[in-house]
């Protein structure tokens, strides 16, 4: 198994942009659901 990632470099770069791809919309997610209300004045 480790010599056929080795031999495959690119599939890290793929579960690395993966990674990033998910950490970014669960921030959105999280960031829309905490969002503070805005009170009418």
């Amino acid at each position: 198994m480790k010599k056929w990632l080795y031999d495959r470099p690119w599939i890290w770069i793929v579960v690395f942009l993966g990674v990033v791809m998910a950490s970014s919309v669960a921030l959105i997610i999280i960031a829309h659901v905490n969002r503070p209300q805005v009170l009418p004045h």
